[in-house]
C-alpha cells in the first residue's frame, strides 16, 4: 500500500531528427548504480529535496532548480530523494547525441572545434538553466516544431557558449591502450558470452592487470560496461516498438525477465513501461 499517494510516473519522448531524448517524471525517488551515457545527460529537478550525485569522484547535492550535466560517456551514480516519495517532485531530463553539441560549438566557433567539455556538474548562473526548462516543456506542451527547435538551439547556444570548454588531455594511462582495444571488443560483441581470460587473451593484459586498469580508467568494471551497453541496445530496440522477448535475445539476456531485472536498475522502468513517444513535426 503507498498510502493514496500516486506511485512514480515516467514519460519519454523521441526526437531521433533533433537526436534527442526527453524525460519527464514525477514523485520520482529511487537509486541508480554506476553507470554512463553514450549521450549528454542534462537535467533540472523542480520541488527535489535530498537528491546526490556521484560524479569525478565527489557527492553533488541535486535538489529543487539544479541544473546538472553529466558528460557523455562518463559514470556516475545517483540517490534521488533519498529514498523518500516525494509526490510533487518533478525531473526534467534530456539526453543529447554529441554530434548535437559539437554542431553547435562549430556553428559558435565558425569552424570545426572539439566536443564541449562541462568542467563544472552544475554551472552557476540562472539563464541557461531557464532556457533548458522553457525548451523541455515546448517538446511536451504541443508547442509547434519550429519553437521547439529555436528553443532547443538557443539552450545549446546559451550551455555551450557560456559554460563549455576545451576537454583536458586524457591522463597518461600505462594500460590505456589495452582498454581501449578490450572496450571496443565489447563494443561490437555485447550480446556474446566474453570470459574474462578470453578478453585478456585478445589485448595480451593479464585478467587482473585488465580488471583494475579497465575499471580505473573507465569507471566499471568490463562485465558492468557489458551490462550498460545491452541496456543501452535493448532500450534503443523497444524505442522502435520491437517486442519485449525479442529484444532479451538480440541483446543477450538470458530471457524477459533478466532484461527487466538490469533495464529497471539503469532507466528506471521496466521494458514493459518504457513507451517513449515518437517526436513528430508540427
Amino acid at each position: 500500500m503507498n498510502g493514496g499517494v500516486a506511485p512514480p510516473h515516467i514519460e519519454v519522448w523521441l526526437f531521433p531528427h533533433l537526436r534527442v531524448e526527453l524525460v519527464h517524471g514525477r514523485g520520482v525517488y529511487r537509486s541508480l548504480p554506476r553507470h554512463s551515457h553514450p549521450q549528454f545527460q542534462i537535467g533540472v529537478g523542480v520541488g527535489v529535496a535530498g537528491g546526490v550525485v556521484h560524479y569525478r569522484g565527489s557527492d553533488h547535492p541535486c535538489h529543487d532548480g539544479v541544473h546538472c550535466i553529466v558528460q557523455a560517456g562518463e559514470v556516475h551514480s545517483a540517490t534521488l530523494g533519498r529514498g523518500r516519495r516525494q509526490p510533487a517532485a518533478e525531473a526534467r531530463v534530456m539526453y543529447a547525441d554529441s554530434s548535437l553539441l559539437l554542431g553547435v560549438a562549430a556553428e559558435l566557433a565558425g569552424r570545426p572545434v572539439g566536443l564541449p567539455y562541462f568542467a563544472d556538474f552544475a554551472p552557476a548562473g540562472d539563464r541557461a538553466r531557464d532556457l533548458f526548462v522553457l525548451a523541455h516543456r515546448s517538446f511536451t506542451d504541443g508547442s509547434s516544431a519550429l519553437e521547439r527547435d529555436t528553443l532547443l538551439h538557443a539552450y545549446l547556444v546559451c550551455l555551450i557558449g557560456g559554460h563549455g570548454g576545451e576537454e583536458p588531455p586524457p591522463a597518461a594511462e600505462r594500460d590505456a591502450a589495452a582498454v581501449g582495444r578490450a572496450r571496443a571488443y565489447l563494443d561490437v560483441n555485447f550480446a556474446r558470452t566474453v570470459l574474462l581470460a578470453d578478453l585478456s587473451a585478445y589485448v595480451r593484459l593479464g585478467p587482473y592487470r585488465l580488471n583494475r586498469a579497465f575499471s580505473r580508467i573507465v569507471g566499471l568494471p568490463p562485465h558492468a560496461y557489458q551490462t550498460q551497453l545491452r541496456v543501452e541496445r535493448a532500450r534503443a530496440m523497444l524505442g522502435e516498438g520491437t517486442a519485449i522477448a525479442v529484444v532479451a535475445a538480440a541483446t543477450g539476456f538470458s530471457d524477459p525477465p533478466h532484461l527487466t531485472r538490469h533495464f529497471k536498475c539503469l532507466v528506471g522502468v521496466t521494458p514493459g513501461r518504457y513507451r517513449p513517444r515518437a517526436g513528430t513535426l508540427i
